[in-house]
């Protein structure tokens, strides 16, 4: 079985014996496909590379330069290398949340947006993309025992709706985050 990756998030996982019947053009005739989805909507978006943040130590994720373009400030974007390779520092407690690699950070104060990782308020988004708030979730956890906000998420993504990469951050889905916090917040509500 061979696995394609999709621009829309998507993988096509097509049988090894229907591979060679299709036609021109990536047309599979024939075969039996199966279209299942990625854990999320930007898996293997931006290839991993390592280099750790020059004020926390902790380990960068590389993000593409569209994210940084859409949302670094006016004063931040003016001083933005575009041909350098920049990352993203999720440490909390560090005020850094792009770097190159080579010496220039952008802060917290440069992002037009709270970051998540990095402001812990309850109105600020998981999801940049649906609006989906530690509050909003909190709120339907409290109300409902449960929250629909990963199904919502997922049929968004389903959907091609998704714009991770200029609206997020990190520059990726948010799925785990939301995963993450709808335990913590389902963990609190039942030990107590």
């Amino acid at each position: 079985m061979r696995v394609y990756r999709a621009r829309d998030g998507w993988k096509l996982l097509i049988p090894s014996s229907d591979i060679g019947s299709h036609c021109p053009g990536n047309k599979f005739v024939g075969a039996s496909l199966r279209l299942i989805m990625t854990k999320d909507c930007c898996a293997d978006s931006v290839p991993s590379s390592i280099c750790n943040c020059p004020v926390s130590g902790a380990k960068g994720k590389k993000v593409k330069i569209i994210t940084l373009k859409s949302l670094l400030t006016s004063s931040a974007l003016e001083t933005l290398n575009p041909d350098k390779t920049h990352y993203f520092c999720s440490a909390t407690d560090c005020p850094v949340v792009y770097f190159d690699g080579q010496g220039q950070v952008f802060r917290r104060h440069q992002v037009a947006v709270p970051v998540f990782q990095k402001d812990l308020r309850l109105q600020v988004p998981i999801c940049y993309c649906f609006s989906w708030t530690r509050d909003r979730i909190y709120q339907e956890i409290q109300q409902t025992g449960s929250s629909t906000a990963e199904t919502s998420i997922l049929n968004h993504i389903k959907a091609g709706r998704c714009r991770c990469e200029i609206n997020n951050p990190q520059g990726s889905c948010c799925l785990a985050n939301i995963r993450t916090f709808m335990r913590e917040v389902l963990q609190a509500k039942s030990a107590n």
